[in-house]
């Protein structure tokens, strides 16, 4: 009875940790998404413009949040991932 007692705790870390991991997976393939099609979007507008500056605005802002999901994913796996760009409209024209 009392190792009963004693691995609840962990198998709630490890739940907490699961679920974690899942929901930082999901909001990393919302934040390629939204790289992505930000990406795509600032395709021939010129670099000075409100618009182009708006739009990198936001690619920075996803960084910011993939650096907090690979935090997440860090914790819930306990190891360090590295992220990696992925250009959609590259990947479908190959």
């Amino acid at each position: 009875m009392h190792n009963e007692t004693s691995s609840a705790p962990v198998k709630q870390a490890r739940s907490r940790g699961s679920l974690a991991g899942g929901i930082a997976h999901e909001f990393n393939n919302l934040l390629q998404a939204i790289r992505g099609y930000t990406n795509y979007a600032l395709e021939g507008l010129q670099a000075g413009s409100q618009r182009y500056r708006d739009l990198e605005q936001v690619i920075r802002a996803a960084d910011r949040a993939a650096a907090l999901t690979r935090e997440l994913l860090g914790f819930s796996r306990r190891q360090v991932l590295e992220r990696v760009s992925v250009d959609p409209h590259q990947l479908i024209t190959e």
